[in-house]
């Protein structure tokens, strides 16, 4: 392990305080961006593993999983928004039903393709790059269909190498492609909302 020189004193036999490392908040902490969060951390662990020159890191399998992770909330994110349109034009009235907790990314990508793409227009979908996004579902979907290769030992993962260099070169090309979805539907529910006060302030409630 590759650990700061701070932390190389042997310290097991010592009695140490312990401090909280969670401290318990009364509100949700409604800055935090959990899909960033998963991101950022990747994003920063592909870093230093592309500039270690001989593979020395331990942080390649984690970094890994961060980055199936935060592919797995940003479908699952594209698919709620695409939930809240009934139509490109029209807002859903009826309740949403919610994201199940499954981790299997081929089903996610069947469900953004139900969910979400018919409720953009057909030169919005097709500006992005699709076919990239589907190569990548199916790579991570072929050697990790349940999300546990990459989590536990003795998954298929312990047959995986990983080329870091390329993962960390195209990360921002992938967040920009499925962030870029999912604004185009959350601003297509702005834009239709805005409408329907519009018509109401205008005809009444019963337009």
């Amino acid at each position: 392990m590759l650990l700061d020189e701070r932390d190389m004193s042997y310290s097991a036999f010592e009695r140490w305080h312990y401090n909280p490392i969670i401290i318990k908040s009364n509100y949700r902490q409604g800055s935090r961006d959990i899909i960033e969060s998963y991101f950022s951390a990747s994003a920063n662990l592909l870093r230093l593993l592309s500039e270690d020159e001989y593979g020395e890191r331990p942080e390649g399998l984690a970094a890994i999983f961060l980055f199936r992770h935060y592919l797995e909330l940003s479908l699952k994110r594209i698919i709620l928004a695409g939930r809240w349109l009934e139509r490109e034009n029209k807002n859903r009235t009826d309740p949403v039903e919610p994201i199940v907790k499954i981790h299997d990314l081929r089903k996610l990508w069947d469900w953004v393709l139900t969910d979400a793409k018919p409720k953009l227009a057909p030169h919005d979908w097709e500006s992005y790059d699709i076919p990239f996004i589907e190569k990548l579902v199916d790579e991570l979907h072929a050697e990790d269909k349940n999300g546990v290769a990459f989590r536990y030992a003795g998954e298929n993962g312990d047959f995986c190498l990983f080329d870091h260099r390329t993962l960390s070169r195209v990360l921002v090309h992938i967040h920009q492609i499925l962030d870029g979805i999912d604004t185009c539907l959350v601003e297509t529910y702005a834009d239709n909302k805005e409408y329907e006060s519009y018509l109401q302030a205008e005809m009444g409630a019963d337009y």
